[in-house]
């Protein structure tokens, strides 16, 4: 008889062994200042420690990112904002990159006809899209039950890209889409599986940050 039990295997690479009683938590669990609610049960998915150690520099934008674009409309923007600083003070390049060269104004976010007030703030759009790959590999785990394939292309669409002309068919994706909510709705997102392994993603975090994924599986060369 075989006793061999199967190994988990880490599902953002599909590669390599999960580590055991650890995982990656998606979304970062560093978009949440300290000291976090010990009630809310927050999402994570089995990962090895290399696809864990890598995406820490990521997750520090990442969180910069979601701080600026979401600080203020939070209950706590107090804690937001003092664990931005905290983050700002441990790394100079993303101070001046934050400090010296975002701009303020107002535009219209996804599926909003009123002008808010936006915080524009240049990024590394390659660390911000592993962080989202990262997200929607993980969820697509959780939903499929199957890891998806490395070599599967992800696209990455930021509200900002969101022209009038995909403004639409995104709006009808999202209509025929499965939504859930995790971490008390303060993430929450809504997902499309097709039979050939293609999917489609809305994640929005904290009721104001929007980016959208097309995920087209690649096909084997015969």
């Amino acid at each position: 008889m075989n006793s061999t039990k199967k190994v988990q295997l880490c599902v953002l690479c599909g590669v390599r062994a999960a580590t055991k009683g650890d995982g990656d938590h998606l979304p970062p669990q560093c978009i949440y200042p300290k000291p976090r609610p010990l009630n809310i049960p927050w999402n994570k998915v089995p990962a090895c420690t290399p696809c864990n150690n890598a995406g820490s520099a990521d997750d520090e934008q990442f969180k910069l990112i979601i701080g600026l674009s979401t600080g203020e409309y939070r209950e706590n923007p107090d804690q937001v904002i003092d664990s931005l600083a905290g983050t700002i003070g441990k790394n100079m390049r993303l101070a001046r990159q934050v400090l010296t060269k975002q701009e303020r104004g107002y535009g219209h976010r996804f599926g909003n006809a009123v002008a808010e007030p936006l915080v524009a703030v240049p990024f590394d759009r390659e660390a911000y899209s592993r962080v989202i790959q990262r997200i929607v590999r993980g969820l697509y785990w959780q939903q499929s039950g199957q890891i998806l394939r490395p070599d599967a292309e992800i696209q990455i669409i930021p509200e900002q890209s969101v022209t009038a002309e995909l403004g639409a068919p995104i709006k009808l994706l999202l209509s025929r889409a499965t939504r859930v909510e995790l971490n008390s709705a303060t993430f929450v997102y809504k997902f499309i599986l097709e039979d050939d392994d293609a999917s489609f993603w809305g994640l929005q975090f904290f009721d104001k940050h929007f980016v959208f994924a097309l995920v087209s599986p690649q096909t084997v060369p015969k």
